[in-house]
């Protein structure tokens, strides 16, 4: 999977790339502000993003989700304020701070699962799963 990391904060960013890259996955960015991720997005078209919710400058990762949405690729937000409601309007799901790197991976396998339409065998440990609907307005199959 090509994965968008969209992260402010340079150490976890890092950890996350580490993470991704050892699993198998090619890592877009990461990414510190909202400008800056799209820009990458424009350019490589990634699988799915794994969202911060407050990001350097203007833009939120709510904004970036809702524009990764328009353009069919699924995002989960990867973030200590995941409670904002505006938040599940746009996004596979949400994988609170502080989290385990086994299931930030598990998170992307869920999406790359949900992309393919088979079934993920379960919910990464701290994962919230939003609303159904989305998947389908945004392409994806419903799988869970």
């Amino acid at each position: 999977m090509k994965v968008l990391v969209v992260e402010d904060d340079d150490g976890i960013a890092e950890l996350v790339d580490i993470a991704l890259r050892n699993a198998g996955h090619k890592v877009l960015g990461p990414a510190v502000s909202y400008d800056e991720a799209m820009a990458i997005a424009e350019r490589e078209k990634p699988d799915m993003g794994l969202l911060n919710i407050n990001l350097v400058g203007l833009g939120t990762g709510i904004d970036l989700a809702r524009e990764l949405h328009a353009r069919s690729i699924p995002s989960v937000f990867i973030s200590g304020n995941t409670h904002d409601e505006g938040a599940r309007e746009f996004a596979v799901g949400s994988l609170a701070k502080p989290y385990r790197l086994a299931s930030l991976i598990g998170a992307v396998e869920l999406v790359r699962c949900l992309i393919a339409g088979v079934d993920p065998p379960t919910l990464p440990t701290g994962f919230v799963l939003f609303r159904r609907g989305r998947f389908v307005r945004a392409g994806i199959r419903v799988a869970v």
